[in-house]
């Protein structure tokens, strides 16, 4: 008797659980479900990089007082596009977790523009789409990550000057690495040396007939001194077999 009591009472929470997870399900018609998947694979990410002239209040030389003077200033912002009423949002920043959420009110005209919140800082941002419709809200539709550039500290700075097409002088840089002035010499003298690309890639020096040796072609002279010498080795073999 007890056994089957135990055994009706586990079919009862068998039956409670899937009741919940059909709860939890969409509610949505399989049909409007793809038409929200449609709309959300169909919103645009895009990091905006936007240049203005702003003024900042500083001393000039052989000047009394503070005087305003125009700067260039550029800062990031993260535009949203193809937006409809049928979605909304939710932006993270992923290392200090803060989230906001954006609503159909926060559009306009299908876009969304959201300002970054440190220029000088690369901010990885995950961006959640979800389905706005009064049947199926908040169903997770699609989330996607945003990196932001950040300004180069050393953009401006003597030693870039003339060189700012590196990689490391550019105004506009992505990641948080950050190196000492002294690597940073270090690096630009082989750029304008000639031992580094642009990029930061390492360049073999030429020889006198101006061949760039590359690594393959070491490579491909190692092997091809290997086949010589076991041609030559199997040949002194067979010479002395004649002789014996």
């Amino acid at each position: 008797m007890k056994k089957r009591v135990y055994e009706l009472v586990f079919v009862i929470g068998l039956c409670f659980l899937f009741a919940i997870n059909a709860e939890a399900a969409s509610k949505c018609s399989y049909e409007r479900q793809n038409e929200l998947n449609a709309l959300a694979n169909n919103v645009r990410i895009n990091v905006e990089t936007e240049k203005t002239t702003k003024q900042i209040l500083t001393s000039l030389d052989g000047e009394d007082g503070n005087v305003y003077v125009d700067i260039d200033y550029t800062t990031f912002k993260i535009q949203l596009l193809n937006l409809t009423d049928d979605l909304y949002f939710v932006v993270s920043d992923v290392e200090t977790k803060s989230t906001k959420t954006y609503n159909p009110s926060d559009f306009e005209d299908g876009k969304l523009v959201i300002e970054t919140d440190d220029r000088m800082k690369s901010i990885v941002y995950e961006v959640s789409i979800y389905s706005n419709d009064n049947t199926c809200k908040g169903d997770l539709l699609r989330k996607s990550d945003v990196t932001t550039p950040r300004i180069n500290k050393y953009h401006s700075f003597g030693l870039c000057s003339g060189v700012e097409d590196y990689y490391l002088c550019r105004e506009v840089i992505t990641g948080n690495t950050d190196m000492s002035e002294d690597r940073l010499i270090n690096s630009i003298t082989k750029y304008k040396s000639g031992l580094e690309d642009k990029e930061g890639n390492e360049i073999i020096q030429n020889d006198k007939t101006g061949f760039k040796i590359k690594p393959i072609h070491i490579v491909g002279v190692g092997i091809g001194v290997a086949a010589i010498l076991v041609v030559v080795f199997r040949k002194k073999i067979f010479q002395r077999r004649s002789i014996i």
